[in-house]
């Protein structure tokens, strides 16, 4: 399940860094189309955890490129990893990390609108679906590919020509496989993860 879960990550890096440098040579000179968009943003996941009546929650960073197939359209993949503390038995319990990666698409808004070869905004709607896994799992994990998806919006400004700040919000599902939260009441409750807002470096070729 481990080696399964490396060449998954791997398959997605290959495909991250082909993209990046096959691609610069042949971005056009139009708003998306043809364009390149790189993503590093940071968001927090819920770990199911409580202390002091409030959630524990652990922070991620990912990758996320695009390409612009079209003057609205754009789609790429993303990779992340975030820090997580789990048990592996009684009164064991490690420090491990969480792999993001999946499949993304947004639509722009904007160029439906607006009539322009370049904007310093993007307006788009978004929409992600990927799998979460865990580097080492648990020997008592009967599955180590929890899936995570969401659809929403998002907007990027660019301070400069090709470098600028963004921040998205999505809804779906996020929540990190079939973990149950233990209230103050002493009752188990389903883990939910809802809403994601991620925020961080977005750079246009």
């Amino acid at each position: 399940m481990y080696w399964q879960m490396i060449k998954t990550v791997k398959i997605f890096l290959v495909v991250l860094i082909y993209s990046a440098f096959g691609g610069v040579s042949s971005a056009q000179d139009s708003y998306i189309k043809g364009r390149w968009n790189f993503k590093v943003g940071h968001a927090k996941y819920k770990t199911g955890s409580v202390s002091r009546g409030e959630e524990l929650k652990n922070g991620s960073i990912r990758i996320e490129e695009n390409f612009g197939f079209m003057e609205w359209l754009e789609s790429g993949a993303y990779i992340g990893i975030s820090k997580a503390n789990e048990r592996y038995g009684p009164n064991d319990y490690r420090d491990t990390h969480i792999v993001y990666y999946g499949i993304n698409t947004n639509f722009h808004i904007l160029p439906l609108l607006v009539d322009a070869e370049d904007l310093r905004v993007d307006l788009y709607a978004a929409g992600k679906y990927g799998l979460r896994s865990m580097v080492s799992p648990p020997d008592y994990f009967k599955n180590n590919f929890y899936p995570e998806y969401g659809i929403g919006g998002g907007i990027a400004f660019y301070p400069w020509k090709y470098i600028g700040i963004f921040t998205e919000c999505l809804y779906g599902k996020f929540e990190y496989g079939p973990f149950c939260i233990l209230g103050e009441d002493g009752v188990l409750r389903p883990q939910k993860d809802r809403i994601k807002l991620r925020y961080g470096l977005s750079l246009k070729f």
